[in-house]
């Protein structure tokens, strides 16, 4: 069994429910356009996930030609704070799909509107969960027209993380025109997020100082890449 089909499980039956039905499955077996599609909240936000507690957030698609079209969600998890109990599962309308599904394709409608695509953040058993998760929703074979919906469960990014026993510490925050790392960072390069998961800076390197004058004030995710160019952690900074 690879997943479970949507159509009897509600947003209320699979927050109270999912994670038994995964332990029992565990255990019996960025260039963004403008996809054709509008979403009704980005970004997502919900609570971190108490021990044995399944948070679902959810967002809907609207789309906007008039044809069948055939798309693709795929999901990165940038930050996954809580230990190996903690895990992300994608759901569409169709299926809840179990957490190994990272990339996936579903189907629109002519003009179909009100289509939930959802994250749950899974907590097996342990203190407390918290995520962020981007998925990058484009047509099929069509990586040019992406939309990117970003979930954040809880707030645990904060600015005195410590990923791969590297203290990090940026500094200021709340910035203005720059930041800097006060502390070493083992990481290969950055990534800053704004809050609806759109890629507004890269940098491929972590020492030094880091320009964002022209960035409008708000809340953005500083992402840490690993040396194979894959995000392993997530801080959040303020800019002024």
């Amino acid at each position: 069994m690879i997943a479970v089909y949507k159509s009897i499980w509600t947003p209320a039956f699979r927050r109270r429910h999912l994670v038994a039905g995964l332990l029992c499955i565990l255990f019996s077996g960025v260039a963004h356009g403008q996809a054709p599609i509008s979403v009704s909240v980005n970004p997502v936000e919900a609570p971190g996930a108490a021990p044995l507690e399944s948070i679902y957030g959810e967002t809907f698609l609207t789309h906007l030609l008039n044809t069948t079209a055939e798309y693709r969600w795929t999901r990165t998890v940038l930050q996954l704070q809580g230990g190996p109990d903690c895990l992300t599962a994608v759901a569409d309308k169709n299926i809840t799909y179990i957490p190994s599904f990272s990339t996936y394709t579903f189907e629109l409608g002519p003009e179909e509107e009100n289509f939930p695509l959802g994250v749950n953040l899974i907590n097996l058993d342990t203190t407390l969960c918290c995520a962020l998760v981007h998925l990058a929703v484009h047509p099929e074979g069509d990586t040019t027209n992406t939309v990117t919906i970003a979930y954040v469960f809880g707030d645990c990014l904060t600015q005195t993380e410590e990923p791969d026993n590297a203290a990090t510490l940026i500094f200021p925050n709340p910035a203005r025109d720059r930041f800097v790392f006060s502390r070493p960072v083992k990481a290969s390069g950055l990534q800053l997020f704004s809050p609806d998961g759109q890629l507004v800076r890269s940098w491929k390197t972590c020492t030094g100082s880091f320009d964002i004058p022209d960035l409008p004030a708000g809340h953005y995710f500083l992402v840490l890449l690993d040396h194979d160019g894959i995000p392993f952690h997530a801080l959040k900074l303020v800019k002024q």
